[in-house]
């Protein structure tokens, strides 16, 4: 049986809910070296260097 058919069970359940729990812990934000951000427009000093040389 693929794991596709088993939606409604308990696996698939604790499955969704964990992934559900770790994209509402993702903290959105402009980034940028003094903001703490897992994503947004800029979310590294690295990311910022590189649009300030272009």
């Amino acid at each position: 049986m693929y794991r596709a058919h088993l939606c409604g069970t308990p696996d698939y359940d604790e499955f969704v809910d964990q992934v559900v729990s770790n994209l509402r812990a993702l903290r959105y934000g402009v980034g940028g070296p003094d903001i703490d951000a897992d994503l947004g427009a800029m979310t590294s000093t690295a990311q910022i260097e590189l649009v300030r040389r272009t």
